[in-house]
This record gives C-alpha cells, structure tokens and sequence, in this order.
C-alpha cells in the first residue's frame, strides 16, 4: 500500500515548458518545410511557363521551315495553338513571354518577348 501511495505522490512527467519548446519546435520545422514548398511550386511554375513558350517557338520555326506558302502557314498556326490577331500575325501567349509570327509578303519572322530569334525568305 505503500509503494501505491508513493506513486501517486510522486509527480513526475512532462512539463509544460517542454510541451511548450517541442511545439515551437515542430512550428519552426513546419514552417520551413512549407516555405521550401511554395519556393518550389513558385519556381516550378516560372520554368513550365518558359519550356512551353520555347516549345511553341521550335514548332513554329520547324513549321516555317518546312512549308512552301503563306497559306499553309496561315492553316498550320492555328494548329499549333496561335491565335490571329491582326492580319498576318499569330501570337501564342505564355505567362513569361509570347510568341509572335509575322507573316509579310515573302519575309516570315518568329519574334520571342519582342525579339526577333528566326527570320525566313519564301
């Protein structure tokens, strides 16, 4: 009966301070892994936006290429996801740059962000 009673007394355990520093603790993980997280879904979205913009470009480069008129070009475009915006000029919109075709009598230009990167004579 002894032992029992010295059981109840005794008051060992944890204490609220520990409580206290290993919840701080789990805070400062959780909020540093949550925080890589955003950092690389942020990074991962700017990439996906650019891979996709040179992507359009090299189809439309490889488009160009390969065919022989205006009017092929005018039906291949659109194809490829560019939509007509004036006469003769296709843009393909990502969220970091667009594409642009512009198509002037024999002279076809591939303008990315404004810049021209491939030019053609037909």
């Amino acid at each position: 009966m002894t032992k029992l009673i010295l059981k109840l007394r005794d008051r060992k355990g944890i204490t609220m301070t520990e409580v206290i520093v290993a919840m701080a603790m789990v805070l400062i993980i959780t909020g540093a892994a949550i925080s890589l997280l955003i950092s690389s879904l942020q990074f991962d979205e700017k990439y996906k936006s650019q891979i996709y913009a040179y992507t359009a470009c090299e189809s439309a480069v490889n488009c160009m290429r390969y065919t022989d008129s205006a009017d092929d070009l005018n039906k291949y475009l659109p194809l490829l996801g560019f939509e007509k915006t004036e006469e003769n000029t296709y843009v393909l919109s990502s969220n970091s740059q667009d594409v642009k075709v512009s198509i002037q009598g024999d002279t076809w230009q591939l303008m990315l962000g404004g810049e021209v990167i491939y030019e053609t004579k037909k």
